[in-house]
């Protein structure tokens, strides 16, 4: 079976939406990248390899990126007009992100006496309220409030405009604001768990920020992986 030679018949090659070089294209390679390919005057720049395809919503039968097109197959970044024009302002975005970054970091660094306080007081909890909840006891749901504080800190980090990662919110809203009723205990783990999770989460970036906050001079450009797990909590990355 042929093999393609961008991806050595993986089917699976790097796609960041931005790169120093241009916009990517769903090949992988933005030196693969020309203007004017599908003919039209104003057409962005396309890519060579897949015609503008890119990311291609079909299975081929020797690479998922670069093979011959089926005639019905669509790109899922430009909807099979061959244009990448959402992907131009990649400059712009990394600016924002470089800044939003550079304010976490500086923000960090300020408040790292007050986080690491926080810290200390949670590491004193963790292990009593981790107990409440095999020990079946209704002081589990005052993991709540350790995971509420935790999120106003991290919420403190950031710039006005920025929310924090929808994924982590989402676990946090999961678990947070249960307030406990007697029928929960026939159903303890359904009641209980969310909040142990939402905790445990919060705990972990309390911990990342703090470990980098103390070994950090700057923001680095090789990325621990403590500390990407930061920046995507700040929607950064």
């Amino acid at each position: 079976m042929a093999k393609c030679s961008n991806c050595e018949g993986v089917g699976v090659v790097p796609n960041r939406a931005f790169l120093e070089d241009g916009p990517l294209c769903g090949c992988g390679l933005p030196s693969q990248l020309q203007s004017g390919s599908c003919g039209t005057a104003d057409c962005d720049p396309v890519c060579k390899v897949c015609a503008g395809l890119g990311s291609l919503a079909v299975q081929y039968k020797d690479c998922t990126w670069c093979d011959k097109p089926q005639p019905q197959a669509k790109c899922m970044r430009c909807s099979g007009t061959g244009k990448m024009r959402a992907y131009l302002g990649y400059k712009e975005e990394e600016a924002r992100r470089k800044a939003v970054e550079t304010h976490v970091f500086q923000a960090l660094k300020n408040q790292l006496p007050e986080l690491k306080t926080l810290l200390a007081s949670i590491d004193r909890t963790y292990e009593d309220k981790m107990y409440r909840y095999y020990h079946h006891s209704a002081k589990v749901y005052q993991l709540q409030d350790c995971t509420n504080i935790m999120v106003l800190a991290f919420g403190r980090l950031a710039p006005e405009e920025v929310t924090l990662n929808s994924r982590f919110m989402a676990i946090v809203n999961e678990g947070t604001g249960k307030v406990f009723e007697m029928d929960h205990n026939h159903a303890w783990s359904e009641h209980t768990r969310p909040m142990v999770e939402a905790f445990l989460h919060a705990k972990y970036f309390l911990e990342q920020l703090v470990k980098y906050g103390e070994e950090l001079d700057s923001a680095p450009s090789l990325l621990p992986s403590g500390w990407a797990s930061c920046l995507y909590l700040f929607d950064i990355r």
